[in-house]
């Protein structure tokens, strides 16, 4: 879970910029009209404007979304694994005092496991980290979509025969 954390973090890290507008283009908008300004022949019949931006395509912000969703879900995969661990830990180590004492204490800790649904919580992790699979590959798939249809087409083929595949098995 953490290292496909790490993986949709950088996705994330490398599609950041989409979410807002270019500097470079205001930059270079400004660079014109300054120069425009300097030398009035330059760029004739061109009126200097600053662009405009109105946020990122529709695309980007699904893409975006669904690629949070799969980090967000992995994390907690995480998260439940790491807490599943502790539980387990302090559960098995019963080994100081009294006899009784550590009967009465197991028998606390096997409460508090029943009572968290912690066979119901080691059932869900792996589940988790599928939907987040299916989350990344989906919205890695749109995202090239948008930029390049082909190699979208072996993202979106992959996924596709992985979540049918998961189905299939499932029954």
């Amino acid at each position: 879970a953490g290292l496909f954390s790490a993986v949709s973090a950088t996705f994330l890290g490398i599609m950041l910029p989409n979410l807002s507008p270019d500097p470079s283009d205001t930059t270079n908008a400004l660079l014109m009209m300054i120069y425009h300004q300097l030398n009035n022949t330059a760029f004739p019949g061109q009126v200097s404007s600053l662009p405009s931006w109105d946020g990122p395509p529709w695309i980007i912000i699904w893409t975006q979304t669904l690629l949070y969703a799969s980090l967000s879900t992995s994390l907690l995969a995480a998260l439940g694994a790491v807490l599943g661990q502790k539980w387990l830990r302090d559960y098995a180590d019963n080994t100081r005092g009294p006899r009784e004492y550590r009967r009465t204490r197991r028998q606390i800790k096997v409460d508090g496991l029943e009572t968290w649904h912690f066979e119901a919580v080691l059932r869900v992790i792996p589940a988790l980290l599928q939907l987040s699979l299916l989350l990344f590959g989906t919205g890695l798939g749109a995202y090239l979509w948008a930029q390049q249809r082909t190699v979208a087409a072996v993202v979106v083929g992959t996924t596709s025969f992985g979540a049918l595949f998961y189905i299939v098995a499932s029954i």
